[in-house]
C-alpha cells in the first residue's frame, strides 16, 4: 500500500542519490528534512500521539545516530561521510533499525559490484579501483528498493 510516508521516503531519497551523483554530496537542508518527517511519522505509527511503537523508532534513530557521530567525535571522520551517514540515520527514522540495516548492506553490496563493474570496463587496475569514488546514495535508493521487494 502506498502511503503519504512512502512517497515522502522515495522523493527524499531520489532527491538525494540524484543530487550525490552530480555533486557528491548530500545537503544538510534534506537530510536533516528527511530525519524529521521520518521521527514525525515514527510518532504517530497508528494514529495516536506517542505511540509505543513511535518511542521506538525514536530511540532506533537515536543510536544510529550515535553510532554514526562517534567517529566524527574520535576524530575518525574519514569513515564514513557525513551526508551518507546522515542520509542512513533518516532511513533508519523511516523504516527503523531492522529494515535499515538489511536496505543499508543491500545498497553497499549494490556499491562493490557498481566498483567492481567499472573498474573491468574502464580495465582498472586494484590501484586505481581503490581510489575510484562512487557516490553512495543511488546505491542506497537500489538497496532499500532491493529490500522492500524482497523483503516484504
Amino acid at each position: 500500500m502506498i502511503t503519504i510516508k512512502l512517497v515522502l521516503f522515495f522523493i527524499g531519497l531520489s532527491a538525494a542519490a540524484w543530487i550525490d551523483r552530480k555533486t557528491f554530496t548530500i545537503p544538510n537542508w534534506l537530510t536533516a528534512s528527511m530525519i524529521a518527517v521520518g521521527l514525525f511519522f515514527g510518532f504517530f505509527p497508528d494514529g495516536s500521539f506517542f505511540a509505543e511503537a513511535g518511542l521506538v523508532r525514536m530511540m532506533e534513530s537515536a543510536i544510529i545516530f550515535v553510532l554514526v557521530l562517534l567517529p566524527f567525535l574520535l576524530g575518525r571522520a574519514w569513515l564514513l561521510p557525513g551526508g551518507d551517514g546522515k542520509l542512513f540515520i533518516a532511513i533508519t527514522a523511516f523504516t527503523g533499525i531492522s529494515f535499515a540495516v538489511y536496505a543499508i548492506l543491500a545498497g553497499l553490496i549494490v556499491a562493490v559490484l557498481e566498483a567492481v563493474f567499472i573498474g573491468w570496463k574502464r580495465k582498472m587496475t586494484i590501484k586505481e579501483l581503490r581510489q575510484l569514488q562512487i557516490p553512495l546514495a543511488p546505491s542506497i535508493l537500489m538497496g532499500v528498493f532491493f529490500s522492500m521487494v524482497f523483503l516484504k
